[in-house]
């Protein structure tokens, strides 16, 4: 089995990522990140004889080689199959392979496991990040390292949004500072306006500055 040919679910257990691994009818799991959770590695249990035997009478009643039943890639560690996944999350803790059975039962009969409150709030957190990269690099519009469009100044100062008004005024003001120092604004691609300016990171800083002592009313 080859895993490229899967589909890759996460789940999360004790803090821990563990991820699976979903063919037709088969399941792998990541034997390291199960070791991970009780600072164990995999060859503590796969060169043991009982485990062994068994791999090696799994292998003859599912007629799936030993190779496809265990085996590494560079870079992602080590993949179990699901029969072989459940002794070695038993031989970890029994707690933990009352949890890994569930999972793999879930996600084997319904594609999909339900997710527990811990494993919400690591994807929340995974896609916060995600889109907060995805936002800085947008936001360095411009060959020049430190000149921003209005929107990724906000974005690389914190800010979630941006209102189209308030950039227009801080643009007015980043304009009238680059005038007084004799700096020409830049211009950057902008898939709705098509292009829109940029500006050195210290005149948005001023220009953010002297926007926030207007009085708004």
């Amino acid at each position: 089995m080859k895993t490229a040919e899967l589909t890759t679910v996460e789940r999360v257990y004790n803090g821990f990522p563990v991820t699976f691994k979903i063919g037709n009818s088969d399941l792998m799991v990541n034997a390291n990140q199960m070791a991970a959770v009780y600072k164990k590695r995999p060859p503590d249990f796969l060169r043991t004889k009982p485990t062994k035997d068994y791999i090696k009478a799994l292998s003859q009643i599912t007629h799936i080689s030993v190779n496809e039943l265990v085996f590494t890639k560079q870079k992602q560690g080590t993949w179990i199959h699901e029969s072989l996944a459940m002794e070695f999350a038993r031989w970890l803790n029994p707690e933990f392979g009352i949890w890994c059975n569930v999972k793999i039962k879930e996600l084997l009969t319904a594609g999909k496991a339900e997710l527990s409150e811990d494993e919400k709030r690591l994807l929340t957190g995974k896609i916060d990040q995600m889109e907060m990269k995805v936002k800085e690099l947008e936001a360095r519009t411009t060959i020049a390292p430190e000149w921003y469009t209005i929107t990724g100044y906000a974005v690389l100062r914190g800010f979630r949004h941006i209102h189209t008004d308030i950039a227009k005024s801080i643009g007015k003001i980043a304009v009238k500072l680059c005038e007084k120092e004799g700096i020409k604004p830049g211009s950057a691609f902008h898939p709705v306006w098509a292009r829109v300016n940029t500006y050195p990171l210290d005149i948005l800083d001023k220009a953010y500055r002297k926007w926030e002592k207007i009085p708004k009313f």
